[in-house]
């Protein structure tokens, strides 16, 4: 027959190592739970890291990737809305020239107002393309290149309003010219925003969101799955706990001595 001191040590090591083991998945579910993420140190899972770790590094890049494509568009953007603004000052310039080529019940006085105002348009056109810039960089002089990933490219041609000329319809023909330069270079934008940059822009965010989710079912923690599994170690932990407590009391020391 075992002794009492034998069983009461196997009993009480046994014990102490499935309280250790329960405390131990209970502060790993607790962890997980915590941090949101099911490998949170190399030896949860040695080879999810690394394919995780890979995964993390693509979408650093392809956040980057974003980032310059967004930054073209903008730069498309404020483009756009400048020369939106120029063409409407354009469209009013011209419709002063017709009117004062038509001559109809017109004054000298409101023609010469009319070319008072056509004359400030031209300054302010100019002016307009001139200062047109962003995050430093002059936008219509002809230096400026919109870039998206990949290499494709288009540039911004240099804008300004030239002389006008002497007459009347040399004018007007200078005004529609310039406008409608102005409206090919607002479609070109357009086209490769709307084409290259948007294209690509939906499908770097189509590629992040696969990557993403792939990435989530590596490395995420698995909420439903760990409250029960940290319900169960905890409940695995208190009991035994007070087995521990029992073998170490006085009724636990009797009912070893009648086994011994």
């Amino acid at each position: 027959m075992i002794g009492g001191n034998s069983i009461s040590g196997l009993l009480t090591g046994a014990s102490i190592r499935a309280f250790q083991q329960n405390a131990a998945g209970l502060a790993k579910s607790s962890e997980r739970l915590a941090t949101g993420q099911r490998i949170n140190r190399a030896s949860d899972d040695p080879a999810g890291l690394v394919t995780s770790e890979n995964l993390r590094a693509v979408l650093a890049f392809l956040d980057a990737e974003t980032r310059s494509t967004q930054r073209s568009d903008q730069v498309i953007a404020t483009a756009d809305s400048a020369l939106g603004e120029v063409s409407d000052m354009v469209r009013r310039a011209e419709a002063l020239e017709v009117a004062n080529a038509n001559g109809a019940g017109l004054s000298d006085v409101e023609r010469a107002a009319n070319q008072m105002e056509i004359d400030q348009i031209h300054e302010s056109v100019n002016r307009a393309l001139g200062s047109s810039s962003f995050n430093g960089q002059t936008l219509f002089d002809g230096s400026h290149k919109v870039s998206a990933s990949g290499g494709e490219s288009v540039s911004v041609e240099a804008l300004s309003l030239g002389a006008l000329g002497d007459t009347s319809e040399e004018r007007i023909q200078t005004l529609r010219d310039f406008r409608t330069k102005i409206n090919t270079t607002r479609g070109e934008l357009g086209a490769f925003s709307k084409n290259v940059i948007g294209a690509q822009t939906n499908n770097i965010a189509t590629v992040i969101e696969n990557l993403s989710s792939a990435k989530s079912m590596i490395r995420d923690a698995d909420y439903a799955k760990e409250t029960a599994r940290s319900a169960r170690f905890g409940v695995l932990t208190r009991a035994s706990l007070k087995a521990l407590s029992f073998l170490k009391s006085s009724a636990g020391n009797d009912v070893l001595r009648l086994l011994g």
